[in-house]
C-alpha cells in the first residue's frame, strides 16, 4: 500500500511540454500568473530531492539581480506558484532552502525515463532499450532551450536517448547506404525539386543539429555593412542571407533531419537527423582528420600504409584520366 494517498501525489511532465497534475487534477496553462512561477517549479522538479538552496534558485532564475532583489522575486514567484497549484505547501521557503511539495510524493517523467534508461543500459537488452527509449517523449522544456539551468540535464537526457536508440537498433551511428541516400538525394515535393542539403567540410560537422536547436527562419544574421556600401545594398545582402536560411531549413525539414517545435518558430533535430549528425561528426573526427594528418602532416608516420595506398589511388586516377582523354 502506498505511503501517500492519491491527493498527495504530484506528477510533473517536463519532456516535450510542461504540465503538472496534483492529486489527479491537471493544472491548466492559464493558471500560471507568470513565466517565473512556472520556471521555479520546473527548476525544483529537476533538482535532487526537489529542493535547492535559496541562493542557487536566485542565481539560476535571476542571475542579474542582487541578493535582496532576487529574494523578493523568489518570494513573488513562490506565491504565484502556490496560487497556480492551489496548495500552500507547493513551494516552501524555509531555513534557507526552497522545497517543492515537501509533504507529497513527487514524480517526474524525467526521473522515470532516467531510471528506466539506467536499467536498460545495464542489461544490454535490445527490447528493454527500445522500451526505455519510448519513455523520452520529447525535448526537455523546449520553451526554455536557452536557459542555462536546463543545459546540463538536457545534454544528459539527449545522450541517454541516443544510446538507447543505438543499442535497440533504431539509431545506428553508422547508418547505411539507403539512409545516407535519403539525406543526400534530392526530393520531389509538390512537383518541385528540393535539392539535398550540402555536405561541406567544417570544423564541427553536424554541430548545428547536435546542438539541439536551430534558429527560426525569421531570424536574420546581422553582418557589419562594408565600408562604402549603401544602406540598400546592405539590406539586400541581409535579405539574401535570410532567404538562404529559410531555404536551407526547408531542405533539412523535408529530408527528415529537423522538425519544428510546436507553437514556436524554432526547430530541433529528429532522431534520424541526430544519427546523421553523429555519422558525419564521427567520420570527420575519427577518420578524415587523423588519416589526412598521416597523409599531409609535416612528419607522417613511416610505417603507415596510408601514403602508399594514397599514391596508388592517385596513380590509378591519373591513368584513368589519360585513357579517357588521350593527348591529341
Amino acid at each position: 500500500m502506498s505511503a501517500h494517498p492519491q491527493s498527495d501525489r504530484v506528477r510533473i511532465e517536463l519532456l516535450g511540454a510542461f504540465g503538472v497534475s496534483v492529486g489527479g487534477r491537471e493544472v491548466v496553462d492559464t493558471a500560471w500568473p507568470g513565466r517565473r512561477s512556472a520556471e521555479l517549479v520546473q527548476l525544483l522538479a529537476l533538482a535532487d530531492r526537489h529542493r535547492l538552496a535559496r541562493e542557487q534558485v536566485i542565481e539560476a532564475l535571476w542571475p542579474h539581480l542582487g541578493p535582496e532583489a532576487g529574494a523578493a522575486n523568489l518570494r513573488k514567484a513562490a506565491h504565484h506558484a502556490r496560487q497556480a497549484l492551489c496548495r500552500q505547501d507547493a513551494v516552501v521557503l524555509s531555513g534557507g532552502r526552497v522545497v517543492l511539495f515537501p509533504s507529497c510524493q513527487v514524480e517526474t517523467d524525467v526521473e522515470c525515463f532516467e531510471r528506466a534508461a539506467e536499467v536498460a543500459l545495464r542489461s544490454w537488452d535490445r527490447a528493454a532499450c527500445a522500451e526505455a527509449a519510448s519513455g523520452c517523449t520529447g525535448e526537455l522544456l523546449p520553451e526554455s532551450l536557452y536557459e542555462e539551468w536546463t543545459q546540463a540535464r538536457r545534454d544528459h537526457l539527449r545522450s541517454l536517448h541516443v544510446e538507447l536508440l543505438r543499442l535497440s537498433g533504431q539509431c545506428d551511428p553508422t547508418i547505411g547506404a539507403d539512409a545516407f541516400a535519403q539525406v543526400t538525394s534530392p526530393l520531389q515535393v509538390a512537383a518541385q525539386r528540393v535539392p539535398a542539403p550540402a555536405v561541406r567540410p567544417a570544423p564541427h560537422p553536424g554541430a548545428a543539429v547536435c546542438a539541439g536547436h536551430l534558429p527560426s527562419a525569421a531570424q536574420r544574421v546581422r553582418q557589419p555593412r562594408p565600408a562604402g556600401a549603401s544602406r540598400s545594398t546592405a539590406g539586400r545582402a541581409a535579405q539574401r542571407t535570410q532567404e538562404q536560411m529559410t531555404y536551407d531549413l526547408r531542405r533539412l525539414r523535408l529530408h527528415g533531419l529537423i522538425e519544428r517545435i510546436a507553437g514556436t518558430h524554432r526547430y530541433q533535430p529528429t532522431d534520424f537527423g541526430l544519427a546523421t549528425a553523429l555519422l558525419l561528426t564521427r567520420t570527420y573526427t575519427r577518420i578524415l582528420r587523423p588519416d589526412l594528418a598521416e597523409l599531409l602532416g609535416p612528419d607522417p608516420p613511416a610505417s603507415s600504409p596510408l601514403p602508399s595506398a594514397f599514391d596508388k589511388l592517385l596513380a590509378a586516377v591519373d591513368q584513368h584520366a589519360r585513357q579517357a582523354h588521350p593527348a591529341a
